[in-house]
């Protein structure tokens, strides 16, 4: 008798269109699984489940079979042999062999007992060709036919000529990792299609973006508060307006791979981790550390700069009169940074967000229970922050609205804050502005169509438009291979591997995954975990009188010695408090008695 007849009905009349497939996938199976089901189903077998297609309306113990997996009765253990193989049915995958076109009630004579008389070919475990589509047996009748033809023609048509549109499958760009304690983030640009940009409102003074150039095959935008910079497919950087200063120098102007716009001044990143900065430097903004060559994304504030480094640290300099370019000493695990006017803020890899510097009117006041978080953008003096499920949160100065988030918002994919407003890209396409719009800033001069990238300057709003004819082919995703084996499908610009151990090294390539094909691998980035160090503090001191002990160390000194949480005091080898701060005081020892104290220091990652 069957446990569960009838799970899975389909209604009278239903049909498989011609060279279809209709794919069953459980509910948790990978994106590239899920991509190709058309119905999940939570009770699929683990390999000594009997499954099969019956008539509909059948019960317990009325039923009849037409398809079956497996032995209805006695459970077989691990599964059932087939072709041969053991236990076949669990940790494989079974295709079909082409030559079978119906379906077969004794599972005796479908399963076979080797590779010739089976109906089955049994693959290893995850082999996905077959997933989506089936190869069927085609019967061609051996007839002859004796056919005269009478052929009348009309005249010819007009000419026409052309030539098939290339795809060039193009592979992914800018390809790096950020890593720290627990997590490995790869992150690279999409494949580049041609692009250009559009904007509007007031630049600065009375400079409008009516007499902006035009400026066309553009792989990136930063917009400052009062001009901005493109990144170009060459990996040139322009900046318009300039207000007297020149473009950057052609000896400099190259391999940048990121820029950031500040007030009256560029920071830019070159692909071999260095920086360069340029115009305005009255606080030493456009002057990045020279020891700094590991950079992997760089961002701006009014007249200071930060760069996010490949092992998830942050380095800021220029302007600190609020504090900004203090960044907290045990900050890492970063995914993304920018800057404010007076402040800066990072994102890390557990979805939480920091913020520094100058707080005016509650900026650096990260909300307690944000979380999930996977972008953020800070304004002028507010911040908004993209949680994953696509919902945007906003904090800070609202004079403008600019922190009432609208609630008829749908789903958000990018985000973008300027002076006292906000643009972001739903993932409709379509474009949503709320706050400040005295200068038209957040109402669309037309409906845009391809928007890649939003970004809002003090009030002026810039986006990056894809030209028509996509060269590279219809992109669906990346594919995230490890060690030459594929882990991961993602539909964004980045991957988090978390499955490392420390001092376990693996090689990461990615692949554009089109409709046409795939692309050329990109180039191989082989990384580990930071290990930490676990440091301790190298001194322990006692001072005592007559009611009390009083212990104090210094702050534990070292490099990546971890997320350091705290300290450990022990009397006589039992831990007896866990503290912040680096003195103790013990009131309740006994007199004449020796006790032995030691500490040791608390991280995320565990204890020195």
């Amino acid at each position: 008798t069957w446990d569960y007849p009838n799970n899975m009905t389909f209604s009278a009349g239903t049909v498989i269109a011609d060279g279809d497939v209709y794919v069953i996938n459980h509910g948790s199976a990978s994106s590239d699984i899920v991509a190709q089901g058309d119905t999940t189903f939570t009770y699929l077998s683990n390999g000594d489940d009997v499954m099969a297609l019956t008539v509909a309306g059948a019960t317990d113990s009325v039923f009849t079979i037409i398809d079956i997996i497996g032995e209805m009765g006695p459970d077989p253990g691990s599964g059932w042999d087939v072709a041969g193989v053991t236990n076949a049915t669990k940790d494989h995958t079974l295709a079909r062999k082409s030559t079978i076109t119906g379906g077969n009630t004794s599972w005796t004579t479908s399963a076979g007992t080797n590779t010739t008389d089976s109906e089955w070919i049994v693959y290893d475990q995850n082999t996905w060709s077959y997933l989506g589509s089936h190869t069927m047996y085609v019967v061609t009748l051996d007839t002859t036919y004796d056919i005269t033809w009478h052929s009348e023609y009309s005249t010819p048509s007009d000419t026409v000529c052309g030539a098939p549109v290339e795809h060039l499958l193009c592979s992914v760009t800018d390809y790096r990792s950020i890593t720290s304690y627990t997590e490995l983030n790869l992150n690279w640009t999409a494949p580049f299609s041609p692009s250009h940009v559009e904007a509007w409102g007031l630049v600065y003074s009375n400079n409008d973006v009516t007499n902006m150039p035009v400026i066309e095959d553009v792989t990136k935008i930063s917009a400052g508060p009062n001009h901005g910079l493109v990144l170009k497919s060459d990996s040139t950087v322009y900046s318009w307006p300039t207000a007297g200063w020149p473009q950057l120098y052609d000896s400099l102007n190259h391999s940048f791979i990121d820029i950031a716009a500040g007030w009256w001044f560029g920071i830019g990143l070159y692909n071999d981790g260095t920086m360069e900065g340029w115009w305005w430097d009255t606080d030493g903004q456009t002057s990045p550390p020279d020891s700094v060559t590991d950079a992997v994304a760089v961002a701006a504030g009014y007249s200071h700069a930060m760069a996010l480094r490949s092992d998830s640290t942050v380095v800021a300099w220029g302007a600190n009169g609020g504090g900004q370019i203090d960044v907290p000493a045990e900050l890492n695990n970063v995914i993304q940074i920018d800057a404010g006017y007076y402040y800066s803020a990072a994102l890390k890899s557990n979805g939480t967000v920091v913020a520094w510097g100058a707080n005016s009117e509650g900026v650096t006041d990260v909300p307690s229970d944000l979380t999930d978080v996977v972008e953020i953008a800070c304004g002028a003096y507010h911040m908004l922050a993209l949680k994953s499920n696509g919902s945007v949160v906003a904090w800070g100065q609202n004079v403008n609205g600019q922190t009432d988030v609208p609630a008829s918002l749908g789903i958000v994919d990018q985000i973008a804050a300027g002076g006292s407003h906000n643009i972001v890209l739903q993932n409709n396409g379509i474009m949503v502005g709320w706050g400040n719009n005295n200068y038209s800033q957040t109402s669309f001069p037309e409906a845009y169509e391809g928007v890649t990238q939003v970004a809002c300057g003090e009030s002026y709003t810039a986006i990056l438009v894809a030209d028509p004819g996509e060269d590279c082919g219809t992109l669906n995703g990346y594919t995230v291979y490890e060690d030459g084996d594929s882990i991961a499908f993602t539909t964004t610009s980045n991957y988090t591997v978390t499955t490392l151990e420390w001092g376990e090294e693996a090689c990461y390539n990615i692949a554009v995954n089109y409709d046409q094909g795939y692309s050329t691998s990109s180039d191989t980035i082989c990384s580990s975990l930071i290990t930490p160090a676990f440091c301790n503090t190298d001194t322990l001191a006692a001072e005592s009188d007559y009611d009390e002990i009083e212990l104090y160390w210094p702050s534990r000194t070292g490099y990546e010695c971890g997320t350091l949480i705290g300290y450990c005091l022990y009397q006589d080898g039992i831990p007896i408090d866990t503290l912040d701060g680096i003195s103790y005081t013990i009131n309740d020892a006994e007199y004449d008695v020796d006790y032995c104290y030691y500490v040791t220091s608390l991280y995320e990652e565990g204890e020195s």
